[in-house]
């Protein structure tokens, strides 16, 4: 190591099969560290314009995991007026220009090259009041949140790690960049940033971190609703979530009351989101507004007051609050409860009940059933009965409200006494049904 900037000659990462050695620079290839072709001629461009560029964050993790990254983050010295002058006014973007990124389009494929830069003054607790573009990658690098996140890699210059992130993903532990409390001051999201990187990864939030964590999480009362739901849900998809969920429980408590107000839930919930994460994969993969539905179940109706105030999506608020309110309907049997839940709420919906419903061989079980209702055809829906409005019409003679009520009451039965859906002995039942409501006067 020397100023910082370490070689190594270990591997990290993995080269895909489609990325050709002709766009993986030397080192690349012996490290087994290989990038794809359009972000290397990024790099290749600025450098060949006499600015320095490394790819930072988050693919430099990635790559030293042996995970293939999302995107390609690039930093470089060239301020956001140099990156316009190379690329031109056609491949570039000023996407955050005042904070020095730049969005240069390589084809349709997007990179955001952002200006070396420190930040001070943060009297929101979640953005700088004053950017200074540097031209060191460390001051650079020293602005960030965490160590696995702060490292640099130029095919040329090899791997910039002032902070350690090697040795942390090693030894696989989150640890704020700096002092901890200066970092969740100047941005309190990093808190639950902290929280979520654990859950994904896996790794353990290091003691002075955690403490911080713990001691200063009231400071997200300063952050948004939205920028707070969409690390959670982040949270609960991550492979670790319920060990974590388990262990800074206070902090989700304080995020969420309503798993205050019910912790036997809350906790029971916990077992259920580890259960779907240990199924992930075997039972179809499981989406974020399911392990959202499995940490509000058990916690009772305030629960709606919790996911409206942390304003998520209208789509996923109105799938987590179906879930729920769904998870606990009863029908007169498993056939018929998995028809009806198809019915009142479609089949990814049903999908997804099944899974919050149902473990081990009782998933297995009524995930058959669905799939045996799908493949036989069987009536699951009002528009598909073999009876309609205009058949009741002319058994009753008459129009109104009460049609609506006889085909509901019909297909009710239909359902839970497993009735084929044939015309002749629905026409017959809806008869019976017509007649009976006369005799009784409704």
């Amino acid at each position: 190591m020397k100023d910082g900037i370490v070689v190594y000659t270990g591997i990290y990462g993995f080269c895909k099969a489609d990325f050709t050695e002709e766009f993986c620079g030397e080192f690349f290839m012996e490290n087994n560290f290989c990038i794809p072709g359009a972000a290397r001629r990024i790099i290749d461009k600025i450098e060949e314009n006499g600015f320095e560029a490394y790819f930072v964050g988050g693919c430099v993790r990635d790559k030293m995991l042996g995970r293939e990254p999302n995107d390609y983050d690039i930093a470089s010295d060239a301020e956001p007026e140099d990156i316009i002058d190379i690329f031109g006014d056609k491949s570039t973007v000023k996407t955050g220009i005042k904070h020095g990124t730049v969005t240069v389009l390589d084809g349709k494929i997007p990179f955001e090259i952002t200006t070396y830069r420190t930040e001070s003054g943060y009297t929101d607790n979640r953005r700088p009041d004053k950017v200074s573009f540097v031209k060191d990658i460390k001051e650079d690098l020293s602005r960030r949140d965490f160590t696995v996140n702060a490292a640099a890699y130029s095919p040329v210059r090899g791997l910039a790690d002032p902070f350690g992130a090697a040795e942390d993903i090693n030894a696989r532990l989150i640890r704020t960049v700096g002092e901890a409390e200066i970092r969740f001051r100047e941005d309190a999201l990093r808190i639950m940033r902290a929280v979520r990187f654990s859950a994904q990864l896996g790794f353990s939030i290091e003691s002075k971190t955690e403490r911080a964590v713990m001691d200063m999480y009231s400071l997200l009362d300063n952050i948004s609703a939205e920028r707070k739901s969409a690390e959670l849900m982040k949270t609960l998809a991550g492979k670790n979530a319920a060990e974590v969920l388990r262990k800074y429980d206070e902090l989700f408590m304080y995020l969420l009351p309503c798993l205050k107000k019910n912790k036997a839930g809350f906790y029971e919930n916990i077992s259920k989101i580890e259960e779907l994460h240990a199924n992930t994969g075997t039972n179809n993969d499981t989406d974020e507004i399911t392990f959202a539905a499995a940490l509000f179940m058990n916690t009772g109706e305030s629960f709606a007051e919790d996911i409206s105030r942390m304003r998520f999506s209208n789509n996923v608020r109105a799938g987590i609050t179906e879930l729920v309110r769904y998870s606990d309907k009863r029908s007169a049997s498993d056939t018929a409860w998995v028809r009806r839940a198809v019915s009142e709420t479609g089949e990814p919906q049903t999908r997804r009940l099944l899974k919050l419903r149902y473990s081990g061989g009782e998933y297995a079980r009524m995930n058959n059933i669905f799939e045996d209702i799908k493949a036989s055809g069987k009536c699951t829906s009002l528009k598909d009965m073999a009876v309609g409005g205009d058949d009741i019409v002319k058994l009753c003679g008459t129009e109104g409200k009460h049609i609506g009520a006889i085909l509901r009451g019909l297909f009710d039965l239909m359902i839970d006494n497993d009735i084929e859906n044939d015309r002749a002995i629905l026409l017959n039942i809806a008869e019976k049904m017509i007649k009976e409501g006369e005799t009784h006067g409704d």
